[in-house]
């Protein structure tokens, strides 16, 4: 899963760019706090590819499984790149149309592409599915968020996470 990275000093500055944007615990309700897994990068990340990944839980029901948030973001070489990226990445982890945007979800995003998509449990009705994948000039971001009714993530959480981080991306295209 993980890969093995060939830095070099522009890799570590992307590298370093990318822990500084990611999701923090001050984007999600009180009580969240990292997973004890911390910050990696994933298989994605080859030459010229810079990728890093983060994942929080909730806390105190940190021992009950699916309650969780994780996020990768990836930093290609070109905007073209990272637009590819996205397509493949939509056409790949999100392939059934039995995900939709939910309709709690709605604001004014900034990134070049965004789609937010939530798939409910029929195994467990109280846990919806999300995953959100957004396009930032040479950035893509994927988020996966495990979103409940009434509590740990609800879906005014998860909107006010995802306003959160595309103000952050946002920023971060268009600075050099």
């Amino acid at each position: 899963m993980f890969a093995t990275c060939r830095c070099t000093s522009d890799a570590n500055d992307r590298a370093i760019r990318l822990i500084a944007l990611l999701l923090r615990a001050s984007d999600l309700p009180p009580g969240w706090q990292r997973d004890h897994g911390g910050i990696g990068n994933l298989d994605r990340e080859r030459e010229d590819i810079v990728s890093r990944f983060v994942s929080f839980r909730g806390v105190p029901e940190r021992q009950r499984a699916g309650v969780l948030v994780w996020q990768e973001l990836i930093d290609y070489p070109s905007n073209p790149q990272a637009k590819d990226a996205y397509t493949d990445i939509l056409r790949n982890e999100i392939p059934s149309e039995a995900w939709t945007w939910p309709e709690q979800v709605s604001f004014e995003y900034q990134a070049d592409e965004l789609e937010v998509t939530c798939l409910a449990q029929p195994s467990a009705p109280e846990t919806t599915w999300c995953r959100s994948v957004a396009q930032y000039g040479n950035f893509v971001s994927i988020i996966y968020a495990n979103v409940f009714e009434e509590q740990w993530l609800t879906m005014e959480d998860l909107e006010r996470l995802l306003e959160s981080i595309d103000k952050r991306m946002a920023v971060a295209r268009d600075r050099p």
